[in-house]
């Protein structure tokens, strides 16, 4: 499967974090060499790209991180 070594990497990064204080926002960020990324840092950056376009105004400004 495509990306599935991504995806293993964000689970095991969010299982070794698991107790991490909660004062933290935590994010497992999985890639792939060749490409894929997990489904938590796809969802990052999509979050970071509609930010981006809110605070600037620009809806062209995100389109490089989504």
């Amino acid at each position: 499967m495509v990306g599935a070594a991504a995806t293993s990497a964000e689970q095991a990064k969010r299982r070794k974090y698991e107790n991490l204080d909660s004062s933290f926002f935590f994010v497992p960020f999985g890639v792939e060499t060749l490409g894929p990324w997990g489904p938590e840092a796809r969802a990052l950056f999509k979050e970071l790209s509609k930010r981006v376009i809110e605070s600037s105004g620009d809806p062209r400004a995100g389109s490089y991180l989504g």
